[in-house]
Parts: structure tokens; sequence; C-alpha cells
């Protein structure tokens, strides 16, 4: 019973990771652009943030 309550438990984490990952990558993806032309530091922190973000939220 353990079992499958731990793995119903992992699939919802990994279901809700992917959305959360898929939104944050794509929003930064989107802001990369207009963020390389006036530094490089915030485009490198937009992406950073994306990446550690989704981790954070699910």
């Amino acid at each position: 019973m353990f079992t499958g309550s731990f793995a119903g438990q992992a699939v919802a984490w990994m279901l809700t990771y992917l959305l959360h990952s898929t939104l944050l990558l794509g929003l930064a993806w989107l802001a990369s652009k207009p963020l390389s032309r006036w530094s490089v530091a915030a485009e490198e922190m937009v992406w950073k943030l994306a990446l550690v973000g989704a981790l954070f939220t699910a």
C-alpha cells in the first residue's frame, strides 16, 4: 500500500515539475531576446531562475 501511494505522489510531482518547468523556460526564452540587447548578466539570471524556479515551485 505504501508503494502505490509513493508512486502516485512521485508521478504527481513529476507532472507538476513538467508543467512548471515548461512554463518558466518558455517565459525565459521569450524574455531572453530583449534582455540580450541590454545585459547578458540579466539574461543569464533569467535562465538560472527559470531552471531552479521549477524545482522550488513544484
